[in-house]
């Protein structure tokens, strides 16, 4: 089960760490390109509605994958029992983050908040070769 949490920890976090900096590097790209825009009021609000479109319609598949990979997460850190050190530090970084995105967000972030404080002493740092084979001295 300690592998089968560990992978579904990597694409929990792979998949909301992708996620999030495409919606970052989208929103960036749009606030420069509506900045950009020399014409009159109308045109403008016809641009911007364009663009509003189709920035909805990119992170919807962006906000499913999100969602997905938060579930997985939650799978590895509950059932997977996965208690890798990074694993925690994504989990406080993510639902810190989910903690903004009402009103599953919310609640699905203090879920994990309260199950990482409560389970605080269970993360340990693994040691340097923790998965090289045990060697026989003298």
């Amino acid at each position: 089960m300690k592998n089968q949490g560990k992978c579904l920890a990597i694409w929990g976090v792979g998949l909301q760490t992708a996620i999030l900096t495409g919606s970052l590097l989208v929103t960036i790209a749009a606030i420069r390109l509506l900045g950009n825009l020399e014409a009159t009021s109308v045109e403008i609000e016809r641009k911007t509605a364009f663009y509003e479109n189709i920035l909805v319609y990119a992170m919807l598949p962006g906000a499913l994958a999100l969602f997905v990979g938060w579930i997985l997460a939650l799978i590895a850190l509950h059932y997977g029992r996965y208690r890798a050190l990074w694993f925690k530090k994504a989990m406080w970084i993510l639902s810190i983050i989910w903690l903004l995105n009402p009103p599953i967000g919310t609640l699905l972030g203090l879920k994990a908040i309260i199950y990482l404080v409560r389970h605080e002493n269970e993360f340990v740092k693994a040691p340097a070769y923790a998965d090289a084979a045990p060697t026989k001295l003298g």
